[in-house]
């Protein structure tokens, strides 16, 4: 699983900052779905260069409001989280159904992701309520 060191911060923070220039001019939702995609497939690298060239992490394509976040979580894709959340993916982001990505990787048993979500939320899962 790759986790960024603080020391790679800064090249995680022009990566948001390109995202969120991506998002405010209205970057086609082509970009955005090849990066759902590549996260459903845990592709580290074609992750990276998606959002440095300005896939939203936030993107959604419906009602169901399912963002990469909560693709990542649902398909068991560890090695994308970090990048997501360094580029701006709200952790707290729900769907429709008020998921967040932690309780859907909960749910789900993905333990790899939910432990990389835990250490970006500073959170634990009560794993009796599942909350």
């Amino acid at each position: 699983m790759l986790i960024p060191s603080l020391q790679s911060l800064p090249k995680y923070a022009m990566i948001a900052c390109k995202s969120r220039i991506g998002a405010e001019h209205g970057v086609n939702s082509k970009i955005n779905k090849e990066l759902l995609d590549a996260v459903i497939g845990n592709h580290f690298h074609t992750v990276k260069r998606l959002l440095e060239n300005g896939a939203d992490p936030n993107y959604f394509e419906d009602e169901a409001q399912i963002r990469p976040l909560h693709f990542a979580a649902l398909y068991n894709s560890p090695d994308v989280v970090p990048l997501l959340i360094m580029a701006g993916a709200d952790l707290n982001a729900t769907t429709e159904y008020d998921d967040t990505p932690l309780m859907i990787a909960k749910r789900h048993e993905h333990q790899e992701v939910l432990e990389v979500l835990q250490r970006f939320c500073g959170v634990k899962v009560n794993h009796e309520t599942q909350q």
